[in-house]
């Protein structure tokens, strides 16, 4: 018996089936089977069944393809015991791989046959015979072909039988009338149909013929109601049937014959519709033409093309008198939605939108929303989502659903503005996404497989890095986020940029490159050494050890040698090739003895619940050797596609707009709603024969499902429905339209409205008051308000930076009203606490900026830049007279690569060889200076610093550094301090870009004594106000005191970010000097700056006296 029930409203379907049920139950303990669509049909049906039974239980729900093809096997299996089931199921992983294991074997034979029938097909895909690119092409080829293959079982299985008997058929049997194509497309596609044929019948023809031979078998027992009782159930029902083709209702015809068959057909309409035709389509034609046909409704001869088949489909077998229609719930008021509801449910073509009475322009039933970002309408969403949750205490969070094409892509933004916790901008609005991977899964995969991915890779810091910093990474290794990721500094400090070792950086480079001093190896070896021989300048004539490490570094250092000898092992498996039932033991091994801290979560389960199922698909068929990597790359696929769960939850759900189809919620919102990114664009067609044959009714197309979906998706909306779309890309802030499908909405609901107020244009961001928005949520509304309290307030009523005259005055009186202590202090840094003052002065205030983090660098050094070249000299004037120290220099991990970087090391020693026998030259010295670190009190201070030792003789000291105002001040300062320690001697300093050294003569203590006390009096305070005078700004005003406004000017020009205009360069942090200045106009910075600069330009005129500026 087979019995259809159609109705526009899935929850009148679900009653009905839970009437049936209950009725003909005669066994508590009996299973019951119901196959649905997809996973949130399930739950939500199964959740329906307990609240009307009070308990659902004993009840499977399986998807079509899973039940047919268990079905015929479990009936197969009971009425042949002896011949076995399937090899293997015909599914798209299995196939694939086969293609892939034929094609990657043979590949050779075929291109050497022109007469082949691949030839011509492989000899257009493989332009070069490099193993990458073979293996990579063969790979898309073989995926693209199996996914076809996979068409035709569902739309066109008479064609596999043909070919699966070696009746392939010319391609003009195949072509439909209607078409029209050129010649070279049809050669094309001739040969498309000759590998096609030739691929299935050397793969699949065997496991195709086994599977019509089991059909027939099952078909026989059926008709002459024979089937196993033990495996068939008593009953079966077919629930929410969205979709439907000649295949699936043959099944059901025969099935019916021994057992009693259920199909709930959730339809657009229980109208006769199935005559319509598309109403763009009909708009092309002749006017004379068009009397011809009926569009029906619009929007459903635009988007219902699957429900129309589904209604041909049952015409065609003369089923439609079994068919009992089921009424609808009817609205509960009038709304525009309602209206449109009634509309397509009766099928008007005269729509009554606009009819008497006339609605309400407040009507929020059916909007649409124009954003700037999807974030921006997340944010928007909020809002309204509080509107309309008070507007009814009988609405609940979980009566709205939100769905989106793609909520994978964005679920990172999606749980930021819709986190666990709800704390977001003061509402309580908790949601869950559903129907997508778990972020654990896939986190905990990516640390099972990163150990084979990794070496396939280019193994640079930032990738390696990133995979040892995972959470799942650190648990199975033992060790703490913390531990690993100091580590992971020290490694990359050590000089780890690219490659596991020089072999593997050689596979990348030119393979006559043998420097290895960027390697992760080296690297490792170079912490090793650090920690067993600390003080050793090198080790076995290679490695330079690092800097020292701690005692609590050891169990992080382990770890890292212990991933070497993982990435090792891993090297070894890869470079075999096994067959795929292999990489999958080794896998599932690897979980269960590296990761087995993790078997009880939801991600554990989810990895071994998908090895079992690829393994059982493969069975023993597929022996061919495959890549590991093309076999971990269908896992990560299959992984990031599996739906672990899609059921309503409770909360606000929020999911993908495919796995939620069909299913009804009082409000449903549709964001995301972009041309881009819906319809989803379509598979490449060339090769897929169904597009060249005669269209028939239940033909799936991508487009037309997703079509579908939306249209289900306004009329499953009981009360309202909101559609959310980019109007402006927050990127480039140009206008953007929306997807086509809303585009003819709105074109359809203007025509029948004669206006377009349902459409709500928003602010570009939350901090505005937006009219058209539901009242701000209070972290917004408090943003805004202040806001507006800024605009109000005039700049004369911000505080003034006080500029006293007398720093040292001004020091002891902070010091005196804060206490500060004056403590011991590092000279050096105390000096650059003073030369950037902005930044000191909100680091005191714990005011934090934020700073773009740079990425670690992933290459190694080619050339230097400005301070890599600084920081080269630096260590280079320490080998000057050490032939053996240099030599140890050139292995660590600093100058570029091969040949140039030893090039360019000895270049620049001789370049400062020749600068330091110049300066001694003209200093009338034997050799520089040597220093040492020495504790000097002054005053209240206590002062480490880098003196010279004998305070007898003139400091001879060459820098690397230019002889900029910063590094100038820093030598004067250590003069002063020097000569405040006892010495009365020159300073003779040489500088990279100046000829001659620069010599600052002899002072006596007092004199150094009082120029100290000046600029130490600045740091005590910044502990308390903010120094607004830029040592540079200074520095170049007190050089050309007539051109102080050109200066000012062009230092605030400076100032802003990612400015090219050229002028000085400024020392401090940009981002602190913005933030000190945000308020103020530009003429009032140039009169603060002037004025501070005259008050305090006597800082600098000792050098002028001293004849450091020139």
């Amino acid at each position: 018996m087979l019995k259809f029930y159609q109705s526009p409203d899935l929850r009148v379907l679900a009653d009905k089936l839970i009437e049936i049920e209950c009725n003909q139950i005669n066994n508590v303990f009996s299973r019951s089977t119901i196959v649905v669509p997809n996973l949130a049909t399930r739950d939500w049906l199964e959740q329906r069944i307990a609240r009307h039974v009070g308990i659902s239980a004993h009840t499977d729900y399986p998807f079509w393809i899973e039940f047919e093809r268990s079905l015929i096997e479990k009936v197969y299996e009971q009425l042949v015991p002896q011949a076995g089931a399937s090899d293997f199921p015909l599914s798209d992983a299995v196939m694939r791989w086969t293609v892939f294991a034929y094609l990657n074997n043979h590949l050779d034979n075929i291109l050497d046959d022109p007469n082949h029938p691949l030839f011509l097909t492989l000899q257009f895909l493989i332009t070069t015979r490099e193993k990458s690119h073979v293996t990579q092409r063969l790979w898309t080829y073989a995926k693209e072909t199996a996914r076809i293959f996979t068409a035709y079982l569902q739309m066109r299985p008479e064609w596999l039988s043909q070919w699966s008997r070696g009746k392939g058929g010319c391609l003009e049997d195949f072509l439909s009338p209607s078409i029209t194509l050129p010649s070279w497309l049809i050669e094309h596609y001739r040969q498309v149909l000759v590998a096609q044929q030739f691929l299935w019948q050397v793969c699949f023809s065997e496991a195709y013929l086994k599977r019509e031979k089991m059909f027939d078998i099952f078909s026989q027992a059926a008709q002459t109601q024979n089937l196993p009782k033990v495996v068939v159930p008593q009953r079966l029902f077919i629930f929410g049937v969205f979709s439907l083709n000649a295949s699936i209702l043959n099944f059901l015809e025969i099935l019916s014959s021994d057992i009693e068959v259920y199909l709930f057909h959730h339809s657009l309409s229980n109208e006769y519709f199935s005559d319509i035709v598309d109403n763009h389509w009909l708009r092309s034609l002749p006017f004379a033409k068009q009397e011809e046909y009926s569009s029906g409704h619009p929007l459903v001869s635009r988007f219902g093309k699957t429900q129309r088949d589904i209604q041909r489909l049952l015409m065609q077998r003369e089923w439609s008198e079994n068919i009992e229609y089921l009424p609808f719930q009817p609205a509960k008021s009038d709304s525009l939605l309602s209206r449109l509801h009634a509309d397509i449910r009766y099928m008007r073509e005269e729509a009554t939108l606009g009819a008497e009475p006339l609605l309400s322009v407040e009507d929020d039933s059916l909007r649409i929303h124009a954003c700037h970002g999807l974030l921006r309408q997340l944010e928007v969403l909020r809002g309204e989502l509080v509107r309309w949750l008070n507007a009814d205490s009988e609405r609940k969070l979980s009566d709205i659903l939100v769905v989106m094409p793609n909520p994978d892509q964005y679920q990172d933004m999606i749980r930021s503005v819709f986190p666990a916790n709800s704390d977001y901008d003061g509402y309580y609005l908790p949601a869950r996404i559903t129907g997508i991977s778990t972020p654990e899964a896939e986190n905990l995969w990516q640390s099972v497989v990163g150990i084979y991915t990794l070496w396939n890779s280019t193994f640079d810091s930032q990738t390696v890095c990133d995979w040892l910093l995972l959470k799942d990474t650190c648990a199975a290794y033992g060790i703490s986020h913390e531990a690993m990721q100091s580590i992971c500094e020290k490694l990359i400090a050590a000089g780890f940029r690219r490659g596991f070792d020089q072999q593997h950086l050689q596979s990348q480079i030119d393979h006559q490159d043998d420097d290895d001093r960027y390697t992760f190896l080296y690297a490792l070896d170079r912490l090793v050494a650090a920690y067993t021989m600390p003080d050793a300048e090198i080790f076995n004539d290679e490695v330079v050890p690092a800097e020292p490490l701690s005692s609590n570094d050891l169990s992080a250092l382990q770890v890292l040698c212990q991933f070497a000898m993982d990435i090792r092992e891993a090297q070894t498996q890869l470079q075999q090739e096994s067959p795929a039932l292999e990489w999958i033991e080794k896998l599932k091994e690897r979980l269960e003895t590296q990761f087995s801290y993790a078997v009880n979560t939801s991600g554990y389960q989810s990895i071994v619940h998908l090895l079992r199922d690829l393994k059982y698909q493969l069975g023993e068929r597929i022996t061919l050797p495959l890549p590991f990597d093309f076999v971990l790359n269908t896992i990560s696929d299959r992984l990031s596609s599996q739906q672990p769960s899609s059921e309503p939850s409770g909360v606000i759900t929020i999911g993908r707009l495919s796995a939620l189809q069909g299913l009804p919620y009082k409000l449903i919102v549709f964001l995301n709603a972009d041309a881009d990114v819906f319809p989803s664009r379509t598979y490449d067609k060339r090769y897929n024969l169904i597009e060249i044959s005669t269209p028939r009714p239940g033909d799936n197309h991508r487009e037309q499902d997703e079509l579908g979906a939306f249209l289900a998706l306004i009329v499953n909306a009981q009360e309202s429905c909101w559609i959310f779309y980019n109007a402006v890309d927050p990127v480039d802030n140009e206008a953007r339209l929306p997807a086509a499908p809303v585009h003819t909405l709105i074109e359809y609901l203007t025509e029948q409205l004669g206006h377009q107020k349902f459409i709500i244009t928003h602010e570009s961001d939350p901090f505005h008051p937006d009219s058209n928005a539901a009242h701000p949520a209070p972290l917004w509304y408090k943003v805004q308000k202040t806001r507006l309290e800024f605009q109000n307030k005039s700049s004369s009523q911000w505080v003034e930076i006080p500029f006293i005259a007398n720093r040292l005055e001004w020091a002891n009186s902070v010091q005196q009203q804060q206490g500060i202590p004056r403590q011991t202090q590092n000279f050096s840094q105390l000096l650059t606490a003073i030369l950037k003052p902005a930044s000191t002065y909100l680091k005191n205030k714990n005011i934090n900026l934020l700073k773009n983090t740079a990425s670690p660098v992933t290459i190694e050094p080619l050339e230097l830049d400005g301070l890599e070249n600084w920081q080269i000299n630096q260590r280079l004037l320490s080998t000057l007279d050490d032939t053996q120290k240099y030599n140890h220099f050139l292995r660590e991990p600093y100058l570029p690569m091969n040949q140039f970087g030893q090039a360019y090391g000895k270049q620049q020693r001789e370049h400062l060889n020749e600068r330091r026998e110049k300066l001694l030259e003209m200093s009338h010295a034997s050799g520089l200076t040597k220093t040492e670190p020495q504790q000097i009190h002054f005053e209240n201070w206590v002062l480490n610093a880098e003196l010279p030792i004998s305070p007898d003789k003139p400091w001879i000291n060459l820098s690397v550094s230019k002889a900029k105002s910063y590094h100038l001040v820093r030598f004067r300062l250590h003069h002063l301090l020097w000569q405040y320690s006892g010495a009365y001697q020159e300073s003779i300093w040489g500088f990279s870009d100046k000829e001659n050294p620069i010599i600052l003569p002899a002072k006596t203590k007092q004199q150094a004594q009082s120029e100290l006390q000046e600029w130490l009096a600045i740091w005590q305070i910044l502990q308390e106000y903010p120094w607004i005078v830029p040592i540079e700004l200074l520095w170049e005003v007190v050089k050309k005191p007539e051109l102080i406004d050109k200066k000012i000017v062009d230092w605030l020009k400076m100032r802003r970010p990612n400015e090219d205009y050229k002028g000085i360069y400024i020392y401090d942090d940009k981002g602190a000097w913005n933030l000190l200045f945000k308020g103020y106009r530009e003429e009032e910075l140039q009169s603060i700056l002037g004025a501070s600069i005259n008050q305090h330009s006597d800082l600098i005129l000792p050098f002028l006296e001293d004849k450091i500026l020139d």
